[in-house]
């Protein structure tokens, strides 16, 4: 099974690669976004005045966020549309930095921390389904996929 996954599915051209080429890119740029407030955090504790636990629970939050946007809208991609999603997590991932930017308290910096969560659980599930979906079965990752047909492609590619 493993070099069959990697094989260009009849009737992939350039396009399917460069789809799947700026969707790599911008989930990249969008995990690595999530990660990007991090160092920051010693100093938000001085400028907040808050402890060690404080940060704990605001790095939790991130969790939080990512199981919610995993377990809410993990199939909205299905309903809704693959790029509809992946726009929906690059702007939640947008929101996010600009909460941490003007962060002046620390109820911001949780609020800055779930969009960032719900961003990362929102791009990861669609990314990766977009990604699987191309490579397994050769469809289109768009609205038009249809499940029961694409699921029974990729079951069959795996045997």
């Amino acid at each position: 099974m493993g070099n069959q996954l990697l094989r260009r599915a009849p009737g992939c051209g350039l396009r399917s690669w460069t789809s799947v080429t700026l969707v790599g890119t911008a989930f990249a740029i969008t995990m690595l976004g999530t990660t990007l407030p991090t160092p920051l955090y010693p100093l938000y504790e001085k400028a907040f005045h808050f402890g060690e636990l404080n940060t704990t629970v605001v790095f939790a939050a991130y969790a939080v966020g990512v199981i919610a946007a995993l377990l809410l809208f993990g199939h909205w991609s299905d309903q809704l549309g693959r790029r509809p999603m992946l726009q929906a997590g690059l702007v939640l991932s947008g929101l996010s930095a600009v909460v941490f930017l003007l962060a002046g308290t620390l109820g911001w910096l949780f609020v800055g921390r779930v969009l960032s969560g719900l961003s990362a659980g929102i791009f990861t599930g669609t990314a990766t389904a977009t990604s699987w979906i191309w490579l397994l079965t050769g469809a289109s990752p768009g609205r038009a996929w249809s499940p029961p047909r694409s699921t029974w492609a990729v079951s069959a590619q795996a045997r």
